[in-house]
């Protein structure tokens, strides 16, 4: 055992001495530190325009306003509401690019709703070549729901039956059980993890929303890391079949030959786990606490250990290094578009999520 742990850390020393791999195992982590700092100071917010429509602020219902206020006062997302005077202005603000999208708001939005008329309340205007609308939706969703649902609720313990024995729809016991409703209501809502919503466009759904605008973020650190470990990984197996080409493992006994090369095929591996652990930190995508660094830790633990499996399997499928190293462009692509590493492939593509689980299982990593 002492053995192999010798073979470890000499196959660590001799790939930092290595000319360009200390400088990629400092990229990934600078380039996390860079961009997050651009992402703190607002740099990439998207700008979206958003009104009541068909009238003044004072003619809209409440919802309308507290709908278009609610967006506007956003301070966290990559999306960046402001409120504009008319649907006159927000179709001007999206037409001269001042404004990646815009939304008009009906100002019987409540009315409408109560009615259960759902087509054309919110009206999107778009600017050509852009998807900042179908994500932007969803947190427009969001805000709806956050607000009409308590008005519901509301309404549901006043009027529905499931509360008739506390009292009739006028006695002060029912609007009491209605306010302290609305009170609890505010409570988990405020704790986050109230909802779960399946958004659906045109009668189709799309399973999970396409991004969670809460906390977003437009640089995807943690896949873009699971793509550079697995990377580094198949370089390793590349270098350990020239060893083994080289006769480097010959001296040792029967005993100690796979204990050995299984080693020196971790050291790339783990190198570029802490390159990554510390790319998490500088992207501010770390979990916050000692607990949460520790489970960082130990899913890039899991998912390194899964990436020297798979790499090992496949050099002794390929046998030749320079085999194998043809087909390191071809899992770095695969990576990239089959799985989910800039948005959630399963739901832009149905299927494509399993497709791509043959190519990196980075969900170890990614959604730990």
């Amino acid at each position: 055992m002492k053995q192999v742990i010798v073979w470890f850390f000499l196959a660590c020393k001799r790939y930092l001495k290595k000319g360009i791999f200390p400088m990629l195992l400092l990229l990934l982590p600078l380039a996390a530190l860079g961009i997050g700092k651009m992402e703190s100071q607002g740099e990439n917010r998207i700008r979206i325009a958003v009104c009541t429509a068909g009238g003044t602020e004072q003619e809209a219902s409440w919802l309308s306003r507290q709908l278009a206020r609610n967006l506007a006062e956003r301070a966290k997302g990559m999306f960046d509401f402001y409120l504009c005077a008319s649907e006159q202005e927000v179709k001007d603000e999206v037409a001269s690019r001042r404004a990646e999208c815009g939304y008009a708001i009906d100002p019987n939005l409540e009315e409408k709703l109560n009615q259960k008329q759902w087509k054309k309340v919110i009206r999107l205007y778009t600017a050509p070549s852009t998807v900042a609308g179908p994500l932007s939706a969803e947190t427009v969703f969001h805000e709806l729901a956050a607000l009409y649902n308590r008005e519901l609720l509301q309404m549901y313990v006043t009027e529905g039956e499931a509360f008739s024995q506390i009292g009739s729809p006028e006695s002060e016991e029912r609007k009491a059980a209605a306010g302290q409703a609305k009170e609890l209501y505010d409570q988990w809502y405020d704790g986050g993890g109230l909802f779960h919503f399946a958004y659906i466009y045109d009668g189709e759904s799309t399973g999970r929303p396409l991004a969670e605008e809460t906390g977003a973020k437009l640089f995807p650190v943690r896949g873009l890391a699971a793509v550079f470990v697995f990377t580094m990984s198949l370089y390793g197996a590349v270098l350990l079949g020239e060893d083994e080409i080289s006769g480097l493992f010959i001296p040792l006994s029967w005993k100690l030959r796979l204990p050995c090369r299984l080693a020196v095929l971790s050291a790339p591996t783990a190198l570029s786990c802490v390159s990554a652990f510390f790319a998490l930190w500088a992207g501010k995508s770390l979990k916050s606490g000692v607990t949460g660094a520790a489970e960082e830790a130990a899913a890039l633990l899991i998912y390194g250990l899964a990436c020297v499996a798979v790499v090992f399997l496949l050099k002794n499928v390929f046998c030749s290094p320079r085999a194998l190293c043809c087909t390191i462009p071809f899992f770095i692509i695969g990576s990239l578009i089959f799985c989910p590493v800039f948005v959630d492939a399963g739901t832009w593509m149905p299927g494509i999520e399993q497709v791509g689980r043959l190519f990196l299982p980075y969900y170890y990593l990614g959604f730990f």
